[in-house]
């Protein structure tokens, strides 16, 4: 891998704040060797964007740096965890670590990524601002995974969920661009009676089965349990994991006992059955085969995130015109809670290992080029470069990215919760329901589904050591958002 010499400015620890410069001999080591960074990512899509992208990046530091080795070393996103989990067993993390937030808190906890707060606190020299001001609202809280403070890992980039659809059938069809679920099924009854198929849904990809269930699961309960302040325990915008096994541990969430749970599980049912009536042969379906069918332009819909952008959308060898929408949202018609749902957005996180202590000056030198690559005329080239959500405000992006980004609250997990091994979860009745099988609730389903989750909370609370003598680990929660007002 070529490797690029760049220089880091010297640090102005006493005031806390991170300040560039040019001075080579304020970058190098005691002595005298360049400081090496390595800076390990997967890449996102099929093709080398990322790979591309920070390497101009780097060039343009490299001119700025000279005493500086950043060192690219891009991985298969297959084996990435692998390769990760191999060096860290060696003690040889890259310093620089693209990876998900549960992952790098992990690493944090066992000591092997360090703290950023003193930086995040202090002043970027490339823009002039506290850097912490530079993210998005609420980017550096879904870094942290809502539950630590926001002071180890970067939102890199975001990742959403949307509907891409063809163009080319909606005109035919006289169709327009649905607003809300209603009208988006109303669509698909059209396409359908035209004998095409409405949606390509790969039901066999885990992750798309649930994209779907936190779409609906967000309009149809959430804002019931925002206002719960059983179940929303310190009453800000978020229903923690740990609020979750509390309410489930000592029975303020059963739904064996909870008739209006029980009507809100059922209504998200409805509306799943809904969207499996236009999804055909969902359960055969893989993401491959999916793909194929709307690429071909057999299904109209396919919902699918940002990382296909390029594929789906800038795909010269598409012989219609695709485009994306927003995933619709249901309203008081569909469910008396629907409000603004749940954002399915994502972060893409990046940390500094502790490998940095093996150098002198190599966490300032990380440091340092973390705020050269968020400022805002180098972010803005990466983003569009590589077709990833933005997480830095102030950039000029494609306008593409508006339809994968949901104004929502964080996300829920409640029913993509339980231990199959302890009976039905609601994730394996949604399944059944999506793939078009009929469903009827009974009192030994709801009774299997609560040991489920009951299941499934004792081993959250003793791999996280929480449970009612330390009021399952809630004094340590961060307040998301705002108070919720319903």
């Amino acid at each position: 891998m070529k490797k690029i010499v760049a220089c880091i400015c010297a640090l102005s620890l006493t005031m806390g704040i991170f300040a560039g410069c040019k001075d080579k001999a304020a970058n190098s080591n005691a002595n005298g060797d360049k400081i090496n960074l390595r800076f390990s990512f997967w890449e996102p899509s099929t093709g080398k964007e990322m790979e591309t992208a920070l390497r101009k990046i780097e060039e343009s530091y490299e001119k700025a740096h000279p005493d500086v080795n950043i060192e690219l070393v891009p991985q298969a996103a297959s084996g990435y965890q692998d390769w990760i989990k191999t060096q860290m067993s060696v003690d040889d993390l890259p310093e620089i670590e693209l990876n998900y937030a549960p992952t790098l808190i992990g690493q944090y906890q066992a000591g092997a990524v360090i703290n950023i707060k003193d930086a995040l606190e202090g002043e970027n020299p490339y823009t002039k601002k506290i850097w912490r001001d530079s993210f998005i609202d609420g980017t550096l809280d879904a870094a942290h995974e809502y539950r630590i403070a926001p002071e180890v890992n970067i939102p890199l980039f975001q990742t959403g969920v949307a509907m891409y659809y063809n163009k080319d059938t909606y005109k035919e069809l006289g169709l327009k661009v649905p607003k809300n679920w209603d009208e988006f099924i109303a669509n698909c009854k059209a396409i359908e009676k035209a004998g095409k198929i409405p949606n390509a849904f790969m039901g066999q990809k885990k992750d798309a089965i649930r994209w779907l269930s936190r779409e609906l699961m967000g309009g149809v309960a959430l804002e019931r349990w925002l206002a719960d302040d059983t179940l929303n325990l310190n009453g800000d915008s978020y229903f923690s994991k740990n609020e979750v096994v509390k309410a489930i541990d000592t029975g303020a969430y059963d739904i064996t006992k909870n008739k209006e749970h029980q009507e809100d599980f059922e209504r998200y049912l409805e509306l799943t059955k809904e969207y499996a009536k236009y999804s055909p042969n969902a359960s055969g379906l893989d993401e491959a085969s999916a793909k194929t069918l709307f690429l071909s332009g057999k299904a109209t819909h396919l919902n699918s995130g940002s990382w296909d952008i390029v594929g789906l959308l800038k795909n010269d060898e598409i012989n219609f015109e695709p485009g994306v929408f927003r995933f619709p949202l249901l309203t008081k018609k569909n469910s008396e809670f629907a409000g603004k749902g749940m954002t399915l957005n994502a972060v893409q996180t990046v940390a500094i290992t502790s490998s940095v202590n093996k150098q002198e000056g190599a966490k300032e030198a990380a440091i340092d080029f973390l705020m050269y690559l968020t400022a805002p005329e180098q972010y803005s080239a990466f983003v569009n470069e590589t077709y990833q959500i933005p997480s830095i405000n102030d950039v000029d992006v494609d306008p593409i990215f508006d339809a994968f980004i949901e104004d929502g609250y964080p996300l829920v997990i409640l029913y993509n919760v339980g231990d199959s091994a302890a009976g039905k979860t609601f994730e394996d009745i949604f399944s059944e329901v999506a793939f078009g099988k009929s469903v009827k609730l009974t009192d030994k389903d709801y009774k299997e589904i609560q040991e489920s989750i009951k299941a499934w909370a004792v081993k959250y609370m003793e791999t996280n050591k929480i449970n009612a003598e330390n009021d399952y680990g809630l004094a340590d929660m961060p307040f998301i958002g705002e108070n919720y007002k319903k």
